[in-house]
C-alpha cells in the first residue's frame, strides 16, 4: 500500500522524506542537452528518471551539481523548467533544492529558468 503524501492547505504536496543526490556520482558527470535524442544524460532523462519518480514517491531531493563538468541552459530548462511547467514552482520548491559549490552561475540561471517556466 502506498504511503499518502502530505498536502498543505494550498494544495502543495510535501515530501515524506528527503535524500541527497550528488549528480556527478549518481547520474552523470557530463550532463548535456535537452532531449534524450540529443544523447545520454539529457535534461529530459534527468527529469523522467530522477525528478518525476522521486516526486511520485514523496521523496524530496537535495540536488548537488558541484561535481558535474558544466550545466547548460538546455539541460536546466528541460529538467527543472519542464517540471515547473508540469507541476508548478511551489511544488518544485517543496521537493527539490539545487546547489553547486563550483558553478557560481547556476543559482541565477536556475532562478531564470524556474521563473520563465512558471510564467508560461
Amino acid at each position: 500500500m502506498a504511503t499518502a503524501v502530505p498536502t498543505q492547505s494550498n494544495g502543495v504536496k510535501q515530501p515524506t522524506s528527503r535524500k541527497s543526490l550528488v549528480v556527478g556520482e549518481e547520474f552523470a558527470r557530463a550532463v548535456s542537452g535537452r532531449f534524450r535524442r540529443h544523447g545520454l544524460y539529457s535534461g529530459e532523462q534527468f527529469r523522467q528518471d530522477v525528478l518525476e519518480p522521486s516526486f511520485a514517491a514523496g521523496v524530496g531531493l537535495d540536488i548537488d551539481m558541484s561535481d558535474v563538468l558544466g550545466v547548460g541552459s538546455s539541460f536546466l530548462d528541460e529538467a527543472f523548467g519542464q517540471f515547473v511547467a508540469d507541476h508548478g514552482r511551489a511544488q518544485f520548491e517543496a521537493f527539490f533544492t539545487v546547489t553547486s559549490s563550483t558553478h557560481k552561475y547556476l543559482d541565477g540561471d536556475l532562478t531564470e529558468v524556474l521563473s520563465a517556466a512558471a510564467a508560461d
